[in-house]
């Protein structure tokens, strides 16, 4: 016997729907981070400086994953301030 969609209801055309909807909507997220609005480097160094200044005033309050999560933001925006420093574009550091 065929299957038709009668016999298998609406879900098949309700997941269709969702499907393409969940694809616009991430579409949309994947190109919003081109090339054309990164920060400039000194906006970026300034930035980087405030955010690292700030986790480093809440250390001593944290304790156990959040601990580790804030060094390891700490670890990434250092690196990513030293490259800036050897004069690497924003985009590549």
């Amino acid at each position: 016997m065929k299957s038709t969609s009668t016999k298998r209801g609406i879900l098949p055309l309700l997941s269709g729907f969702f499907l393409v909807g969940f694809l616009l909507l991430t579409g949309t997220r994947a190109e919003a981070q081109d090339l054309n609005n990164w920060l400039q480097s000194d906006q970026a160094k300034s930035t980087l400086e405030v955010e690292i200044k700030a986790i480093h005033a809440d250390l001593p309050n944290l304790a156990g994953a959040q601990l580790n999560e804030a060094k390891a933001h700490v670890y990434y925006y250092k690196s990513i301030y030293l490259r800036l420093n050897d004069g690497e574009p924003v985009a590549t550091a």
